[in-house]
């Protein structure tokens, strides 16, 4: 799997969440609106952009999401990884508002080898094998969130790196993220698609427009501990869904 920068330098570079490439084709059910799966036809209508699409509100506590353009949640963890950091993640008894959400734990260790790897955690949600999403009529990815980070890692910032990737078709990663500056307390947040970048590391570039029509998954991360240092995390999410 392809080492790269993660949240501990996010803050100055924006590096952000790209784990699929250790899950096969992916690099590693019902919508509220009758969602388009692809290949990509432009030719097919989409919904009005005043529309909102559910991704999942987890209210029916299994690992699939509401809509059917995504397939069902997973996680792992990187650098190194996966198998190597323990990692468990799954419904919820706890949500925003609500008794359901999803959950994703993890512990992350950095070796002590005078170099930072940026171990980070990733709960992730793909779309079905050889499909992609248009998420362009959309411009806003809604989601609420609760973040708790223990050992090293409760001296990093309690920030989430939103991931949504565009590289079903593609032989490398391409994806465009986003940071979401959450806390130990359940908080909403918004981000425009509009200023969701793609990170530098990233060889083969793709224009956020493109990317948005081409969409192979969603994820959110967390990590980001000095060399040496081992941390805890668990993050809940719970509503997630395209305004």
């Amino acid at each position: 799997m392809t080492t790269r920068p993660r949240l501990a330098c996010e803050l100055a570079e924006r590096p952000v969440a790209r784990v699929l490439l250790a899950l096969g084709s992916w690099l590693c059910s019902s919508a509220c609106f009758d969602v388009q799966e692809v290949p990509v036809d432009p030719a097919e209508p989409r919904p009005a952009p005043h529309q909102a699409l559910l991704i999942d509100d987890f209210e029916d506590g299994d690992v699939r999401p509401s809509s059917a353009a995504f397939a069902a949640w997973r996680c792992t963890t990187y650098n190194p990884g996966p198998g190597l950091q323990p990692v468990k993640c799954g419904p919820a008894a706890e949500g925003f508002d609500s008794p359901h959400g999803y959950s994703l734990w993890a512990e992350l260790h950095d070796e002590p080898n005078g170099a930072l790897e940026y171990p980070g955690a990733s709960l992730f949600a793909p779309t079905p094998a050889a499909t992609l999403f248009d998420a362009s009529p959309y411009e806003m990815l809604r989601f609420s969130a609760k973040l708790t980070l223990d050992g090293a890692l409760a001296g990093e910032g309690s920030s989430v790196s939103v991931t949504l990737s565009c590289d079903g078709a593609s032989g490398g990663p391409r994806s465009m993220d986003n940071l979401a500056l959450v806390s130990a307390d359940w908080q909403h947040v918004g981000l425009r698609l509009a200023d969701f970048a793609q990170p530098d590391w990233e060889s083969e570039r793709i224009d956020s427009a493109t990317c948005a029509t081409q969409i192979s998954g969603l994820s959110f991360d967390f990590g980001g501990l000095g060399d040496g240092q081992t941390g805890t995390g668990t993050l809940l999410v719970d509503d997630v869904y395209l305004q």
